[in-house]
């Protein structure tokens, strides 16, 4: 079985969510986890790119030989809140294996080095395997729910790691709280940029509430229907 998945991300009114040349103020971190933290979710997912933010930096092995398997690690130590860092091949470096209070969780493929492994574990991290070379979110988020009893996760971006969710049918919910802006940039990131051919049509969307919040942003949550058969 697999978590109800939240895709929450905080767009522009044309969709892009690089906000760095934003008018001051009309985004705010608080904005986001106010609604955030309203979806009642135990763990939020990023991808290389947006964990980046959190890590310390770009592995760097030392070049010590290691036989460690290539098997999931799991430290049962009671938390209740997660984060999960989607880094198939192991690029990110961490310092600890907690983030603002969420315990850490590392996705990967067999790409991933033994000596990455090694790393993870000596800083007390999990981590899952769901792939040899080309992750399957799918079995991650089945392990997910199996290993550490996540029932419910939200996505958060970027574009990328949100698109294959999608494409793969993975999204159950979109939460998107929309901010009073128009950003027009050619080539930035969207909410959701599938890389490569989709395998499925576009998404159709089921409207569950609207809310208006202040400074002119707007709340919108939908279920994503589900394709039968």
């Amino acid at each position: 079985m697999k978590p109800h998945v939240v895709c929450h991300m905080m767009p522009s009114v044309d969709g892009r969510i690089v906000l760095d040349h934003w008018p001051r103020g009309v985004a705010s971190a608080a904005l986001y986890d106010a609604t955030a933290e309203k979806l009642n979710t135990q763990a939020w997912v990023c991808g290389t790119v947006t964990m980046q933010e959190f890590a310390s930096g770009r592995f760097r092995s030392t070049g010590k030989r290691s036989n460690t398997p290539k098997t999931d690690f799991v430290v049962d130590d009671g938390s209740k809140s997660f984060a999960v860092a989607i880094d198939a091949s192991g690029r990110l470096a961490w310092k600890s294996n907690d983030i603002d209070g969420d315990r850490l969780i590392v996705v990967l493929s067999e790409r991933a080095t033994s000596a990455y492994l090694d790393a993870l574990r000596a800083r007390g991290i999990s981590y899952l395997f769901a792939g040899k070379r080309e992750l399957d979110l799918g079995l991650a988020l089945e392990k997910l729910r199996a290993q550490f009893g996540i029932r419910r996760i939200c996505i958060q971006g970027g574009g990328k790691i949100n698109g294959a969710f999608l494409n793969a049918g993975l999204i159950d919910e979109l939460s998107l709280t929309f901010v009073p802006v128009v950003d027009g940039a050619m080539q930035t990131p969207t909410a959701f940029d599938v890389v490569g051919r989709a395998q499925h049509s576009p998404a159709r969307l089921r409207l569950l509430s609207v809310e208006k919040l202040g400074g002119g942003a707007v709340w919108l949550r939908y279920r994503v229907v589900k394709r039968r058969g």
